[in-house]
C-alpha cells in the first residue's frame, strides 16, 4: 500500500503458515515490522490460526492509506505514512463478517467480506 509519506507491505512468513505480517517504510529501502496490525488489531475469532490475520483490510491510492474494520466493532482510519492514523466515525450498515478486501476509489472505499460488498463514502462534517 502506498501513501504520500510511506508504504505498507503485506506478506507472510513460511515458518508460520497462515500468519500475515505488515512492514512499513518511508522510502521503500528501510523497512520495519508493524506488530499488531495497527490500527485494526488482530482477528478476534476463536480457534486455530485466529489472531494471525488483521481484523479488517487496507487500501491505498498513492496519496492516502485507509484501514477499514467491519463487523460488530466497525472503524475507519486514514494515514499518509502507515504509522500515524486518524480515526473517522462510521455510520450506516457495514458487512457483518470480517472485511478481507478493500479498494480505495475517488469517492470512497469499496469493502467486502467475501459475501457482501459495501461502499463507504467520506462526508465532510
Amino acid at each position: 500500500m502506498s501513501g504520500r509519506d510511506g508504504l505498507i507491505a503485506v506478506g507472510e512468513v513460511d515458518s508460520t503458515p497462515g500468519a500475515t505480517l505488515w512492514w512499513q517504510s518511508a522510502d521503500g529501502r528501510d523497512w520495519r515490522p508493524l506488530p499488531g496490525f495497527l490500527p485494526l488489531g488482530p482477528t478476534t475469532c476463536t480457534g486455530h490460526g485466529c489472531g494471525l490475520q488483521p481484523n479488517g483490510a487496507l487500501a491505498a491510492d498513492g496519496d492516502r492509506m485507509v484501514a477499514v474494520r467491519s463487523g460488530a466493532d466497525p472503524g475507519v482510519w486514514t494515514s499518509f505514512d502507515g504509522l500515524k492514523w486518524q480515526w473517522l466515525p462510521v455510520t450506516g450498515d457495514v458487512p457483518d463478517g470480517q472485511a478481507t478486501q478493500a479498494i480505495l476509489l475517488p469517492g470512497g472505499v469499496l469493502l467486502s467480506d467475501g459475501r457482501t460488498t459495501w461502499f463507504g463514502e467520506a462526508l465532510a462534517p
